[in-house]
């Protein structure tokens, strides 16, 4: 007998209910058990207090008053369901649905703002041109540039002979190194 069996049938055995082999059975586990004696005469206690309490009485209509009591309370209890489904919106009551537009329009005004500007049809941003996509050189004359933006230099950069590009160049003079100091 384990402890699951012997707890279930406590009650039987102070009821002298059990049968022989059964009894003897429990009576082997209480002693090898001294907890499970315990308990036993703790449930036999119990039981001898609850037998000995002194009775109540009630009124005659007692029992009349506390079924219509109970019926009243279900059909109290029962009303706010059948209003509360009825008045939901895809499960979600009045006051939740409303929050839950709100935010929805919310996402969409925020990602409106997140994205460029431009076509949502193309997936291609209308500030995007070809010569962004072709990723050639900006070309100096086709932007106007002001004569602040330009440095001041004596000669222009640009004007280069191809004879002096075979030339070799010699910037020791004008270039110091680290290591030549």
């Amino acid at each position: 007998m384990d402890r699951y069996e012997f707890e279930d049938v406590i009650s039987d055995y102070i009821d002298h209910s059990l049968p022989v082999s059964k009894k003897q059975e429990f009576e082997a586990y209480m002693k090898a058990n001294p907890e499970a004696a315990e308990l036993v005469e703790s449930v036999r206690k119990t039981m001898h207090e609850m037998r000995t309490l002194p009775k109540i009485k009630t009124s005659a209509g007692f029992m009349d008053r506390l079924w219509a009591r109970v019926d009243i309370e279900k059909a109290r209890t029962a009303q706010p369901e059948r209003i509360r489904k009825s008045g939901t919106f895809l499960g979600f009551t009045p006051l939740y649905a409303g929050l839950m537009a709100i935010l929805v329009v919310s996402f969409i005004f925020v990602g409106m703002e997140l994205m460029p500007n431009g076509s949502l049809d193309s997936g291609i941003p209308s500030n995007y041109t070809e010569e962004t996509t072709t990723r050639s050189a900006p070309s100096l004359k086709s932007k106007a540039m002001s004569p602040e933006m330009l440095a001041e230099v004596e000669e222009d950069s640009l004007n280069v002979d191809e004879n002096d590009s075979d030339k070799q160049r010699d910037f020791k003079n004008r270039i110091q190194f680290v290591k030549d100091q």
